[in-house]
């Protein structure tokens, strides 16, 4: 990696860029700067990203405020006797 594209990839990850963007804009591969990111994270202060349900919880109410779905709605379908009319 050269010393641009070290920096490149440092600024955008941590303007919270996806990996796909970051790869177009530094010239290498997403697999690429994935490992260089992983193998460099403490040496240049690189915090490890988590989705919400890995923060909260797969069930919790931050996801259900955040999906496009109606959870709720589901659950409630999820749970009504077959046959029931909602």
């Amino acid at each position: 990696m050269t010393e641009e594209q070290i920096k490149t990839i440092v600024e955008m990850y941590k303007d919270d860029r996806n990996y796909t963007l970051i790869a177009y804009e530094a010239g290498a591969s997403v697999y690429t700067v994935k490992r260089w990111v992983r193998l460099n994270r403490d040496e240049y202060g690189l915090a490890r990203r988590r989705s919400i349900s890995d923060k909260a919880g797969a069930n919790s109410y931050s996801i259900e405020l955040n999906s496009t779905w109606n959870l709720k709605l589901s659950k409630k379908y999820l749970t009504m006797a077959w046959g029931s009319v909602a």
